[in-house]
């Protein structure tokens, strides 16, 4: 029912339970795949676990690099030793929802660039900036380049930092400059935007960022913004 391409052991995948006492989305981890069957990590937050209630009905979000897809499941059984585990029956097919580089959300994240492009690149410090948006395929960000930093050109090859909320470390990427625009100036510094197109991430980098884009445009929606 679920195209294999689609799923994969270790995957990183999102489950809403829509009502009852433990409605809410969390992340889980796909640990098995046997045909229409799913075991995933049971959800825990704050340390404690989401006892998912068999025979409920959830629906679970997973990324694959065209698109986000949901389908519906049914709880199956819940175990707890050695580790615990939910076991899914898949009950439709998966929905596409929109492509990756069309979701784009507004977000301030701190983003560290460094231009390749610059013979010194190497002996230099990577330069600050702050994300306006972000979407599965690249970012556009806001930065004013320090005293001895070059504006990079468009076409522009980059080394990238990014930093997601609840991560401990940040994301090392590739990314390429698509444009850049002077904005305004900030009285101390020019101000500058700069559109990057990611180049080089890995696939879990980019799940993270996916999952990232769907609870930030949950959160934006309950906040009647999006």
């Amino acid at each position: 029912m679920i195209p294999s391409r689609l799923l994969r052991v270790n995957q990183l995948v999102q489950i809403k339970v829509g009502s009852g006492e433990y409605a809410g989305t969390y992340n889980s981890r796909i640990e098995d795949i046997r045909g229409d069957t799913l075991v995933v990590a049971m959800p825990v937050v704050n340390r404690r676990l989401v006892p998912l209630r068999p025979q409920s009905v959830i629906q679970v979000t997973v990324a694959a690099r065209d698109a986000i897809y949901t389908f519906d499941a049914e709880v199956t059984s819940r175990t707890l030793k050695p580790i615990p585990l939910v076991e899914l029956r898949v009950l439709s097919r998966a929905e596409r929802a929109q492509r990756r580089e069309h979701v784009r959300v507004p977000a301030k994240l701190p983003i560290y660039y460094r231009n390749l492009s610059d013979p010194m690149a190497h002996k230099k410090l990577m330069d600050p900036a702050e994300t306006v948006d972000i979407s599965g395929g690249g970012v556009l960000a806001a930065f004013s380049p320090s005293h001895d930093a070059s504006v990079p050109e468009d076409g522009s090859a980059l080394e990238l930092e990014l930093y997601l909320p609840g991560r401990e470390f940040p994301m090392r990427l590739g990314g390429r400059v698509i444009r850049v625009w002077k904005e305004g100036e900030s009285g101390v510094n020019d101000t500058y935007r700069m559109a990057i197109s990611f180049t080089e991430i890995e696939e879990d980098d980019y799940e993270d960022i996916i999952r990232y884009i769907v609870e930030r445009q949950r959160e934006l929606r309950r906040k009647g913004v999006l």
